[in-house]
């Protein structure tokens, strides 16, 4: 997903160019700094995790430089074939969806292969395809996220209303949180990365979830995105535009601008993804919130929720200081290390799983899912190259204003493709 989101904050992109080039150089020459470029979304719950290794190990520094993800796309790759950048690298997971993403990246033998490490085995066959390339894995995943649909309990309850557990229910608690005063599902477009949220989680169910390999056959030619469920999808996408579900001119509100109403219960409530759910709380600590999956169809016992690592760590193949960076990534991969990750950040689980997390009662649901093997990959970790997501987060805004069918941005995603 691009922009993979725990996400938003950031700092001006000049500064943010002149720093990565200036703090993450694999050539320096002192053997135990570690350097590594860090999404800034991520600054706290990094911080926590490098103090400990630092602790741990007091002759080890940690040099990390915290930049926007986009501006991390924009300048690792670039740094990485020179021969420089980071030790450790933010990574993205997929097979090529963005320019930083482990197909990307590791095909341009960038990163360093992780296939040995201990934790590598854990890894489940459904993030296979976030982690590795050619049977070889070259990220650690870190956390995994939901993509579902947050309500507000305290609104939902004062609306007199149910959650909806199937697709005649999503439209029936649209209309009826309408004739309450409320929007049912809070939407910014404004913001190209949340176009794709909802026919992400709509696919998990109507396509991933009918054939998990349906990526691999598009790849071999077996499937297109037009004439697929993919098709029924955007349909439902826009039927629910037409029901009144969303915010009203939805691609006029940014993303910032759609949590408000959330947590103030003018909506009842918005798909996201789990490291959003932070910046959500945050606006009003005393309100409950439930994540649930978003219904696709009138089966219940089909649903599934979509799920992926926000992102990852991997370790640079050039770099001067790999075994100390691999040690790194091991500590990290630590059930202490990475549940204190999770718990900082809010809003995930570890993507392997241990016995010592304790799931937070809002993921729940979402754990049991994963749990049950009703959990898919957010599907651009299985799209070859990043222009069909961008055929797709465009297409989608078109859509919206009345100028594409979802036939034409199929097609055009088609298009990107081949």
């Amino acid at each position: 997903m691009q922009r993979r989101k725990m996400f938003v904050a950031g700092v001006g992109a000049l500064a943010l160019v002149g720093g990565l080039a200036g703090c993450s150089n694999a050539s320096s020459t002192d053997a135990n700094t570690l350097t590594f470029t860090a999404a800034t979304d991520y600054r706290e719950a990094f911080e926590a995790v490098i103090a400990n290794y630092e602790d741990a190990n007091p002759e080890v520094t940690v040099d990390v430089t915290f930049a926007a993800t986009s501006d991390i796309e924009s300048t690792m790759p670039t740094q990485l074939g020179s021969g420089a950048g980071p030790d450790l690298v933010s990574v993205q997971p997929g097979i090529g969806g963005n320019l930083i993403s482990v197909g990307s990246l590791a095909s341009q033998g960038y990163l360093e292969d992780l296939s040995g490490q201990s934790w590598a085995g854990d890894i489940s066959d459904s993030l296979r395809t976030s982690t590795d390339l050619d049977g070889a894995t070259y990220m650690y995943p870190g956390v995994l996220q939901p993509l579902g649909a947050f309500y507000n309990m305290d609104a939902v309850g004062e609306a007199g209303l149910v959650l909806p557990e199937s697709w005649t229910d999503v439209l029936a608690f649209c209309a009826d949180a309408a004739s309450a005063g409320k929007t049912a599902f809070s939407l910014g477009l404004q913001d190209a990365w949340v176009t794709q949220l909802i026919p992400y989680a709509l696919a998990a169910t109507e396509v991933y979830g009918v054939d998990q390999n349906w990526n691999e056959q598009l790849i071999a030619g077996d499937v297109t995105f037009p004439d697929s469920a993919w098709e029924g999808v955007l349909t439902q996408y826009l039927e629910m535009n037409d029901a009144g579900c969303f915010t009203p001119s939805a691609n006029g509100v940014s993303f910032d601008n759609s949590l408000p109403p959330v947590a103030a219960g003018d909506a009842l409530g918005i798909v996201q993804v789990g490291g959003v759910f932070s910046n959500l709380q945050g606006q009003n600590p005393e309100v409950t919130y439930a994540l649930l999956p978003l219904p696709a169809n009138d089966d219940p016992s089909s649903t599934q929720i979509a799920a992926s690592p926000g992102v990852g760590v991997g370790v640079n193949a050039n770099s001067a200081r790999k075994d100390l960076a691999i040690d790194f990534v091991n500590f990290f991969a630590q059930p202490e290390q990475i549940n204190l990750f999770a718990e900082t950040l809010g809003g995930v689980v570890p993507a392997l799983p241990n016995d010592d997390f304790q799931v937070p009662e809002l993921l729940g649901t979402f754990n049991d899912l994963v749990v049950e093997g009703k959990a898919q990959p957010f599907p651009d970790t299985g799209w070859p190259n990043p222009r069909i997501q961008n055929a797709h987060l465009v297409g989608i805004q078109n859509m919206f204003l009345g100028t594409e069918t979802p036939e034409q941005v199929l097609t055009d995603m088609q298009s990107a493709l081949d």
